[in-house]
């Protein structure tokens, strides 16, 4: 599907409507990669792209997406879980550590208890990659 418009959100709808179905998956990546090229100052834009990078094993590509995206919007848990997730990727746990407790000392009472508990397995999936003996 193409979009020609020139607001970043209509990127980022298509991209979360692609993202139940893994055969879209390159369509998916383009349409962040275009939110980002459209509004590289929106951390939402920043934060997805660099999401779909370390979930798709490409952790070392979201992680300066993730860092710009936590600089813009340093109190937002989701942003600092995706920048905890790309560093433990790269093998960086100490500081994945460090992010990933300030996702839980910035998560406020507007946290739904869903999001919450996705937060928490991701938390545990960061303690998991930095535990085993090649990140060490």
């Amino acid at each position: 599907m193409k979009l020609r418009g020139i607001d970043p959100r209509a990127h980022l709808l298509l991209a979360h409507v692609l993202s139940g179905d893994a055969t879209h998956d390159d369509e998916r990546r383009a349409a962040l990669e275009r939110a980002v090229r459209l509004a590289p100052e929106d951390a939402t834009a920043l934060n997805s792209l660099a999401w779909y990078h370390v979930t798709h094993g490409h952790s070392a590509d979201g992680l300066p997406l993730a860092f710009r995206s936590v600089q813009i919007s340093p109190g937002n848990p989701f942003r600092l879980d995706t920048l905890a997730a790309a560093l433990a990727g790269v093998g960086r746990c100490p500081e994945a550590l460090h992010a990933e407790e300030r996702v839980f000392e910035v998560a406020s009472d507007g946290v739904s208890p869903q999001a919450l508990q996705s937060l928490r397995k991701n938390e545990e999936k960061i303690r998991q990659t930095c535990a085993a003996p090649e990140a060490k």
